[in-house]
């Protein structure tokens, strides 16, 4: 479930749209992993967006799952191989 209060199609660009339809923040190059050595459960990765800021967080930046869908600020990874 999306817990945003207004539908984000409303109110984006059309070529800001085009750019996250169908993306998740697995696929984005902002997202950074960090690893957590303080939990002693199987996850042993958080996952942040580098560009968005977060005072609730103790790194400052906005925590992120994989299956997240894309925000406006969302730029392709490249893939290497």
């Amino acid at each position: 479930m999306d817990l945003t209060l207004f539908n984000v199609e409303e109110y984006t660009i059309e070529s800001i749209r085009k750019s996250m339809a169908n993306h998740t923040c697995r696929q984005c190059a902002h997202r950074k992993s960090c690893k957590r050595d303080h939990f002693s459960d199987k996850k042993n990765f958080l996952y942040f967006c580098d560009v968005r800021d977060s005072k609730r967080s103790s790194t400052g930046k906005l925590p992120v799952r994989a299956n997240q869908p894309a925000c406006i600020l969302f730029t392709l990874k490249e893939e290497t191989k």
